[in-house]
């Protein structure tokens, strides 16, 4: 009897304990990317659950095969059909992931994360999930990044306050400079044109201020065949983010006239312009300043007839009181 009932207790505890160890396996498999980690210490203290269709200051990328867009919000990388639908999210945790951009297979992407303590350049094998860090800095900021179209390199931009670009290998190295004069000229946005000997970047003069005046940046190409660089527009409203077509032939970029932001597209075989998009918004709808006028108008309208209803109905009181 005693015999039994000592191998019923055992048979339990050696259940109960199977139980916990497989509790704290699936605990463990669940918070494995909420964990801190030597190079970034952050602990979460609590979780965050959104549903949006729209976003601010996102970076994107179209996949080559023109059917997937993959864009960064709130720190983690997303991928959505290009027709539309529910967005799949790639990379989360207390890393602040952005700027993607898919490489010429689509294979990889390259991102700016923070995870390893400070900004710096990271790759994603998008079948096996395996990331590589690609730079080691400390305390550099990483702005964006583009592949070269053999797929086998990468360009960077980074610094504290005037921006240069590098080059690196997929596989790993310093990178080489490739602009190091004038001190104070800033390139970002780095994009590759289509025979890889161009690259153009949105660049500027000095660093940025407040109450600045236009224009800001402007388009800049850099030969790697010879090292020269030059300016190839001259919008008051400036011009920046190049993005260009996979056939080389052509240039879209951003640039302001008045309140508005619209983008560009230059013909680069005979220089010829269009605007291809007139007004993009950021964060819903804006007022056009004539209609902030007459609303305007309309309020100042209302606040004047309640200041006369109001004197009409201080009068009216003072009447019956004197009567």
């Amino acid at each position: 009897m005693k015999i039994k009932l000592t191998i019923k207790f055992f048979l339990v505890l050696s259940l109960m304990a199977t139980t916990l160890v497989a509790q704290d396996k699936v605990e463990e498999k669940k918070d494995s990317t909420k964990v801190a980690t030597k190079e970034l210490p952050l602990e979460p203290e609590r979780k965050l659950s959104f549903n949006t269709q729209q976003g601010t200051w996102m970076s994107l990328d179209v996949h080559p095969n023109g059917k997937e867009i993959i864009f960064d919000m709130m720190g983690d990388l997303y991928t959505v059909p290009i027709s539309g639908g529910k967005a799949t999210r790639i990379t989360k945790g207390m890393a602040y992931d952005v700027h993607p951009r898919y490489s010429p297979d689509g294979n990889l992407i390259v991102f700016i994360s923070d995870k390893s303590g400070s900004d710096n350049l990271w790759i994603r094998d998008l079948k096996t999930n395996e990331e590589t860090q690609l730079t080691k800095d400390k305390n550099q900021k990483h702005f964006s990044a583009d592949w070269s179209p053999d797929g086998d390199y990468v360009l960077g931009v980074k610094g504290r306050r005037n921006i240069k670009p590098y080059l690196y290998h997929k596989d790993g190295g310093s990178g080489a400079k490739l602009v190091s004069a004038p001190a104070n000229l800033k390139l970002i946005d780095p994009a590759f044109g289509a025979d890889g000997r161009l690259i153009y970047f949105s660049a500027r003069r000095g660093a940025w201020n407040y109450n600045a005046q236009l224009p800001q940046y402007q388009i800049m190409t850099f030969d790697r065949n010879d090292g020269s660089t030059e300016t190839i527009t001259s919008k008051y409203g400036s011009s920046f983010t190049p993005t260009l077509s996979k056939d080389g032939n052509w240039l879209v970029f951003g640039s302001r006239f008045e309140d508005k932001t619209g983008l560009i597209l230059r013909n680069l075989k005979n220089g010829e312009e269009k605007p291809f998009i007139k007004q993009i918004f950021t964060g819903g709808k804006r007022k056009t300043r004539r209609k902030r006028n007459k609303s305007n108008k309309k309020k100042k309208k209302k606040i004047q007839i309640k200041n006369k209803s109001k004197k009409n109905r201080n009068k009216s009181k003072n009447k019956t009181r004197k009567k």
